[in-house]
């Protein structure tokens, strides 16, 4: 049965339960509208047998509000993580604001890692949770937001200035104006697909069966079959290595269309096939974190200078950080997560921007230490800021061109240059040079103190290329 649309929806840890317990109580305690507020709490609204995803899945879809209580333990829950990922497919940048991070807990209570908050709530305004002596102005605060009333400013009632009850003054927030905004999301849209995939009997199980220091155009292993969208007997392929003899079967990729696990396995190729392409720019991927980063040119690295590109308006922007001459320090590295989505009958490239650290241009920052730089140099970031990292990654990834172009046997796989959009009927006014930010200079890589500009397509391949044993 189909549930009533809920006020708050809340996102927890189990660990976590009794303050969602509490929280969800003296929501539903409070009045609004002539009615009291609604709370969905997994242990509240989901009844023995129901259908658990589909119960979430309802109650995510119709939830004003989505309140996720971060901690370490919560944002390693792969059932937390699927909650948040539906909610910020929409809307990644939150800007109907339909998101409330609730802040828990800092560290892990086995481990005690410190927390790592997710790249896209990192830059969210949240509410302080972490001390139980500051619950009831938390509360307040929420509940604020959730009647619509702007925060509590703490005006007190009947003891002065030295005594009394904290009596939160709400005024009505004033509403956005009606007037039609245009909306940037982090998708490139992919233009045209492979039409064709090369599969044959593989010799091998494993890539770690693979010649050490060979490099390998893209390619999986499904089922005792090697996939890839580059033909295994062309002239001076490395595959024909890896495959048996016998005949390569043409596979049209429209028919796979309509199999779930063979289209599965055609996402993942084109993932895979991303990563190759994106060696060949000096785009380095950690396959512990799933990650793609900007790393300096050797001699920029010997030097430590810093890795610009001129993009936007033309202004010259830093995309790998070089420590202070003098001050030592990390490497920081413009990064992200990229990946293919397949989002019901097109597929998108999404971007979702983050920062990367080093010690010496190459060698990641250990855990701790990079977690607590990333929340610093993520913590203050606004939507301008999340959006111009955006357009940067999409200008670097199409190369200065008007599209991004990947050159395969089995046809060309090309993506747009700029973001997908839509559009809002109501408008927040923030002061965006958006037409700057759309305004692309071609993209040239530029050394310090070097006049000689170098296009990405010009760019050494060094450390590139597809599956390459003992690589980066």
């Amino acid at each position: 049965m189909s549930l009533d649309p809920k006020d708050l929806f809340i996102c927890h840890s189990s660990l976590d339960k009794e303050l969602a317990r509490r929280v969800g109580g003296d929501v539903e305690a409070t009045d609004w509208n002539g009615r009291k507020l609604t709370v969905f709490l997994d242990e509240w609204d989901i009844g023995v047998g129901e259908n658990i995803v589909l119960k979430i899945n309802d109650a995510l879809g119709k939830a004003r509000f989505v309140a996720v209580m971060l901690s370490p333990e919560m944002v390693a829950s792969d059932w937390c993580r699927a909650e948040l990922s539906a909610v910020l497919y929409k809307d990644p940048s939150n800007r109907t604001a339909r998101v409330i991070p609730l802040r828990v807990r800092d560290h892990h209570q086995e481990t005690k890692a410190p927390i790592e908050i997710p790249a896209l709530l990192g830059p969210l305004n949240y509410i302080d949770f972490r001390r139980k002596e500051e619950y009831a102005r938390s509360i307040a605060r929420l509940l604020a937001t959730l009647r619509g009333e702007a925060p509590p400013r703490g005006r007190r009632s009947g003891g002065g200035s030295s005594g009394g009850t904290i009596v939160p003054a709400l005024p009505a927030r004033e509403d956005p104006d009606d007037v039609p905004e245009a909306l940037l999301s982090n998708l490139l849209s992919v233009t045209r697909s492979p039409s064709t995939l090369f599969a044959a009997r593989s010799r091998i199980t494993s890539k770690k069966e693979l010649t050490k220091g060979t490099h390998y155009p893209p390619f999986i292993l499904k089922e005792g079959r090697l996939l890839s969208f580059f033909d295994p007997l062309r002239a001076g392929s490395t595959l024909k290595e890896v495959v048996e003899s016998g005949p390569v079967e043409r596979v049209p990729v429209v028919d796979w269309r309509s199999d779930v696990d063979h289209w599965r396995w055609v996402v993942e190729l084109l993932n895979e096939t991303l990563r190759w392409h994106l060696g060949s720019l000096k785009i380095r991927f950690d396959r512990d974190r799933r990650r793609y980063y900007f790393v300096p040119f050797a001699e920029q690295r010997l030097r430590k200078q810093s890795r610009y590109v001129r993009w936007g308006s033309g202004t010259k922007r830093w995309v790998v950080r070089a420590p202070d001459e003098g001050k030592g320090g990390s490497w920081i590295h413009h990064a992200a997560e990229l990946r293919f989505h397949d989002f019901g009958d097109r597929l998108f490239l999404s971007i979702d921007p983050l920062f990367m650290f080093t010690t010496d241009g190459l060698e990641l920052v250990p855990g701790d230490r990079a977690r607590s730089l990333a929340m610093q140099w993520t913590a203050r970031e606004r939507n301008a800021a999340i959006l111009a990292r955006v357009l940067l990654w999409a200008d670097a990834l199409a190369q200065g061109r008007s599209e991004g172009i990947i050159q395969l046997d089995g046809g060309d796989l090309t993506f747009s240059r700029l973001p997908g959009t839509g559009q809002s009927p109501v408008s927040i006014h923030e002061r965006v040079a958006i037409r700057a930010l759309l305004t692309f200079a071609d993209a040239e890589v530029v050394a310090d103190g070097d006049p000689n500009a170098v296009t990405f397509e010009e760019l050494p391949i060094a450390d590139a290329g597809g599956t390459v044993v003992d690589a980066l």
